[in-house]
């Protein structure tokens, strides 16, 4: 991901007295994030995630606050994995598969509020709440494993045609 505007925001933050220490576009969003809080994570996390501009998904945890995972998805993956034991924040299904195979695939603008018991969704393109849909992934872990080939790219180029069918498959 990238901030396109994380140049003009670091200026404008280092007026304000903020210090980076990295010249990654990243340490804006926390910077922001920072800038933005008034006893209110989500509401700062809301006003961070207005202000980026770009194609990107952003989490967030507050100290005060540890309880809470705050996730935004702007046309990169982001999904949240509704385990027994707590829920889970990642872009990719792989990482959560040894834990849950129920997922919730995050659509663009939306916000969700994690907790170990709950989460919330809510569009920021509306402004208002929305039931998620909950998905069981019908793959295993061992399905993304390299399995043999020494790269994921040429086991992906040897699994073109399978994938081709599969899709084929369901639509046809």
């Amino acid at each position: 991901y990238i901030f396109e505007n994380y140049a003009v925001l670091k200026a404008k933050l280092i007026k304000k007295g903020h210090h980076f220490v990295s010249a990654t576009d990243t340490e804006v969003s926390a910077h922001l994030l920072k800038h933005f809080y008034r006893n209110d994570f989500a509401g700062a996390f809301r006003r961070t995630v207005g202000e980026l501009k770009g194609y990107f998904a952003l989490v967030a945890m507050s100290a005060k606050d540890p309880g809470q995972i705050l996730a935004y998805k702007r046309s990169n993956p982001l999904i949240i994995g509704l385990g027994k034991d707590g829920n889970f924040v990642a872009s990719d299904v792989s990482a959560i598969l040894p834990y849950t195979k129920r997922v919730i695939y995050l659509e663009d603008e939306d916000l969700a509020v994690v907790t170990r018991e709950n989460v919330e969704v809510i569009s920021l393109k509306t402004g208002k709440r929305r039931m998620p849909k909950v998905e069981t992934v019908s793959w295993d872990v061992n399905e993304a494993q390299k399995t043999g080939y020494p790269h994921f790219m040429l086991k992906e180029i040897y699994e073109q045609p399978a994938v081709v069918r599969n899709i084929l498959k369901e639509r046809i």
